[in-house]
Protein backbone atom coordinates (compact mmCIF):
# COMPACT_ATOMS: atom_id res chain seq x y z
CA UNK A 1 0.00 0.00 0.00
CA UNK A 2 2.84 2.36 0.87
CA UNK A 3 4.54 1.46 -2.33
CA UNK A 4 1.42 2.29 -4.37
CA UNK A 5 0.93 5.60 -2.54
CA UNK A 6 4.59 6.56 -3.14
CA UNK A 7 4.36 5.80 -6.86
CA UNK A 8 1.09 7.76 -7.17
CA UNK A 9 2.60 10.74 -5.36
CA UNK A 10 5.76 10.54 -7.49
CA UNK A 11 3.72 10.48 -10.72
CA UNK A 12 1.52 13.34 -9.53
CA UNK A 13 4.45 15.61 -8.60
CA UNK A 14 6.40 15.11 -11.81
CA UNK A 15 3.42 15.20 -14.12
CA UNK A 16 2.28 18.65 -12.94
CA UNK A 17 3.77 21.55 -14.88
CA UNK A 18 4.81 24.72 -13.22
CA UNK A 19 1.98 27.23 -13.45
CA UNK A 20 3.93 30.25 -14.65
CA UNK A 21 1.87 32.87 -16.39
CA UNK A 22 2.47 32.85 -20.12
CA UNK A 23 4.09 36.11 -21.12
CA UNK A 24 4.37 36.88 -24.78
CA UNK A 25 7.07 38.92 -26.44
CA UNK A 26 4.30 41.35 -27.30
CA UNK A 27 3.81 42.04 -23.57
CA UNK A 28 7.43 43.19 -23.25
CA UNK A 29 7.21 45.25 -26.45
CA UNK A 30 4.13 47.04 -25.10
CA UNK A 31 5.84 47.78 -21.79
CA UNK A 32 8.94 49.13 -23.52
CA UNK A 33 6.78 51.20 -25.89
CA UNK A 34 4.78 52.62 -22.95
CA UNK A 35 7.98 53.42 -21.06
CA UNK A 36 9.35 55.23 -24.13
CA UNK A 37 6.08 57.14 -24.54
CA UNK A 38 6.13 58.17 -20.86
CA UNK A 39 9.72 59.35 -21.22
CA UNK A 40 8.84 61.37 -24.34
CA UNK A 41 5.89 62.98 -22.58
CA UNK A 42 8.10 63.91 -19.63
CA UNK A 43 10.76 65.34 -21.96
CA UNK A 44 8.12 67.40 -23.79
CA UNK A 45 6.75 68.75 -20.50
CA UNK A 46 10.26 69.80 -19.47
CA UNK A 47 10.84 71.38 -22.89
CA UNK A 48 7.63 73.43 -22.56
CA UNK A 49 8.62 74.51 -19.01
CA UNK A 50 12.01 75.67 -20.31
CA UNK A 51 10.33 77.62 -23.10
CA UNK A 52 8.00 79.31 -20.60
CA UNK A 53 11.03 80.36 -18.54
CA UNK A 54 12.73 81.67 -21.68
CA UNK A 55 9.63 83.62 -22.80
CA UNK A 56 9.08 85.08 -19.32
CA UNK A 57 12.71 86.22 -19.27
CA UNK A 58 12.39 87.71 -22.75
CA UNK A 59 9.26 89.66 -21.78
CA UNK A 60 10.95 90.96 -18.67
CA UNK A 61 14.32 91.92 -20.14
CA UNK A 62 13.75 92.78 -23.82
CA UNK A 63 13.09 96.43 -24.72
CA UNK A 64 10.51 95.43 -27.37
CA UNK A 65 8.34 93.76 -24.74
CA UNK A 66 8.93 95.71 -21.50
CA UNK A 67 6.07 98.15 -22.14
CA UNK A 68 3.63 95.46 -23.19
CA UNK A 69 1.29 93.67 -20.82
CA UNK A 70 1.02 90.12 -22.06
CA UNK A 71 -1.52 87.66 -20.73
CA UNK A 72 -1.02 83.92 -20.91
CA UNK A 73 -3.72 81.42 -21.91
CA UNK A 74 -4.09 77.90 -20.52
CA UNK A 75 -2.42 76.50 -23.64
CA UNK A 76 0.67 78.69 -23.19
CA UNK A 77 -0.14 81.40 -25.74
CA UNK A 78 1.15 84.83 -24.69
CA UNK A 79 -1.00 87.65 -26.07
CA UNK A 80 -1.64 91.37 -25.89
CA UNK A 81 -4.63 92.74 -27.78
CA UNK A 82 -4.98 96.44 -28.48
CA UNK A 83 -6.81 98.84 -30.78
CA UNK A 84 -10.42 99.73 -31.30
CA UNK A 85 -12.78 96.84 -31.85
CA UNK A 86 -15.34 97.70 -34.49
CA UNK A 87 -16.66 94.30 -35.43
CA UNK A 88 -17.48 90.82 -34.34
CA UNK A 89 -15.34 88.28 -32.52
CA UNK A 90 -14.53 85.28 -34.74
CA UNK A 91 -15.32 81.71 -33.86
CA UNK A 92 -14.35 78.30 -35.23
CA UNK A 93 -15.38 77.99 -38.87
CA UNK A 94 -15.43 81.74 -39.62
CA UNK A 95 -13.52 83.12 -42.57
CA UNK A 96 -10.94 85.61 -41.27
CA UNK A 97 -8.64 88.03 -43.08
CA UNK A 98 -5.49 89.16 -41.29
CA UNK A 99 -2.35 91.16 -41.89
CA UNK A 100 0.68 89.83 -40.03
CA UNK A 101 4.42 89.70 -39.58
CA UNK A 102 6.17 86.85 -37.84
CA UNK A 103 9.56 86.70 -36.17
CA UNK A 104 11.75 84.06 -34.60
CA UNK A 105 12.63 84.72 -30.98
CA UNK A 106 14.88 85.68 -29.34
CA UNK A 107 16.70 86.88 -32.51
CA UNK A 108 13.70 88.81 -33.91
CA UNK A 109 14.69 87.53 -37.34
CA UNK A 110 11.85 87.69 -39.83
CA UNK A 111 10.34 84.22 -40.15
CA UNK A 112 9.76 83.12 -43.74
CA UNK A 113 8.41 85.65 -46.20
CA UNK A 114 5.75 87.10 -43.98
CA UNK A 115 2.91 88.90 -45.59
CA UNK A 116 2.91 92.28 -43.81
CA UNK A 117 0.42 94.49 -45.64
CA UNK A 118 -1.03 91.75 -47.82
CA UNK A 119 -4.21 90.09 -46.63
CA UNK A 120 -4.11 86.44 -45.65
CA UNK A 121 -7.55 84.80 -45.57
CA UNK A 122 -8.38 81.42 -44.06
CA UNK A 123 -11.07 79.52 -42.18
CA UNK A 124 -10.44 79.37 -38.43
CA UNK A 125 -9.47 75.91 -37.16
CA UNK A 126 -10.03 74.42 -40.62
CA UNK A 127 -7.12 75.70 -42.70
CA UNK A 128 -3.48 75.12 -41.96
CA UNK A 129 -2.16 78.00 -39.88
CA UNK A 130 -0.26 78.08 -36.58
CA UNK A 131 -2.50 76.84 -33.75
CA UNK A 132 -1.44 79.66 -31.45
CA UNK A 133 -2.30 82.37 -33.97
CA UNK A 134 -5.72 80.83 -34.56
CA UNK A 135 -6.31 80.66 -30.80
CA UNK A 136 -5.28 84.29 -30.42
CA UNK A 137 -7.46 85.48 -33.30
CA UNK A 138 -10.49 84.05 -31.52
CA UNK A 139 -9.73 86.39 -28.59
CA UNK A 140 -9.80 89.46 -30.87
CA UNK A 141 -12.54 91.48 -32.50
CA UNK A 142 -12.53 92.80 -36.03
CA UNK A 143 -10.30 95.87 -36.29
CA UNK A 144 -8.03 95.02 -33.36
CA UNK A 145 -4.31 94.34 -33.43
CA UNK A 146 -2.37 91.91 -31.26
CA UNK A 147 1.03 90.54 -30.41
CA UNK A 148 1.20 86.79 -29.94
CA UNK A 149 4.18 84.87 -28.62
CA UNK A 150 3.90 81.20 -29.45
CA UNK A 151 5.88 78.49 -27.69
CA UNK A 152 6.91 75.89 -30.24
CA UNK A 153 4.00 73.53 -29.44
CA UNK A 154 1.61 76.24 -30.69
CA UNK A 155 3.74 77.09 -33.75
CA UNK A 156 5.70 74.51 -35.75
CA UNK A 157 6.58 72.13 -32.91
CA UNK A 158 9.75 70.11 -32.62
CA UNK A 159 9.88 69.48 -36.36
CA UNK A 160 10.00 73.11 -37.48
CA UNK A 161 9.05 74.13 -41.01
CA UNK A 162 11.69 73.00 -43.51
CA UNK A 163 14.49 75.56 -43.65
CA UNK A 164 12.20 78.46 -42.79
CA UNK A 165 11.52 77.83 -39.09
CA UNK A 166 13.96 75.78 -37.01
CA UNK A 167 12.74 72.92 -34.78
CA UNK A 168 11.47 74.06 -31.40
CA UNK A 169 11.30 77.73 -32.43
CA UNK A 170 9.47 80.31 -30.35
CA UNK A 171 7.63 82.75 -32.61
CA UNK A 172 6.30 86.30 -32.29
CA UNK A 173 3.35 87.32 -34.46
CA UNK A 174 2.11 90.88 -34.92
CA UNK A 175 -1.44 90.49 -36.22
CA UNK A 176 -4.24 92.78 -37.36
CA UNK A 177 -7.69 91.23 -37.67
CA UNK A 178 -9.06 93.00 -40.74
CA UNK A 179 -12.27 91.13 -41.47
CA UNK A 180 -14.47 88.36 -40.07
CA UNK A 181 -17.14 86.61 -42.14
CA UNK A 182 -19.49 84.06 -40.67
CA UNK A 183 -19.89 81.14 -43.02
CA UNK A 184 -23.39 79.70 -43.14
CA UNK A 185 -23.55 75.98 -42.42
Amino acid sequence: MRYLLSITLFIFIFSCKENKPQVSDNYFEKNIYQKNQDEKIEMNKQFVKNQVIMIDSLLKNNADFKTKKFSRSNTGLYYEIYGTAKGIQPKVGDLVSIKYNSYLLPSKELAYNTIGDTLCTFILQKDRFEKGVQEGIMLMKEGQKADFILPSHLAHGLSGDNDLVPPGAIMWFKVELVKVETIEK
